[in-house]
């Protein structure tokens, strides 16, 4: 995006790249539901921290 500077460019890109993917559907961009996904593995993650022990992930 010309002229945007730093997280400007960032978010610049972001909102190019996801409304290019509204117009041809490929999904490039990170959607819900990997977001979702990843929310679970950090969650596993953390939990596998605080106690100690081996958690199971079992992404949906």
């Amino acid at each position: 995006m010309p002229g945007a500077v730093g997280d400007g460019r960032n978010v610049a890109g972001l909102y190019g790249a996801v409304a290019a993917d509204l117009r041809t559907g490929e999904g490039r961009v990170p959607d819900f539901a990997r977001g979702l996904r990843l929310h679970g593995l950090l969650d596993a993650i953390r939990r596998s921290a605080e106690t100690g022990t081996r958690q199971t992930f079992a992404p949906a």
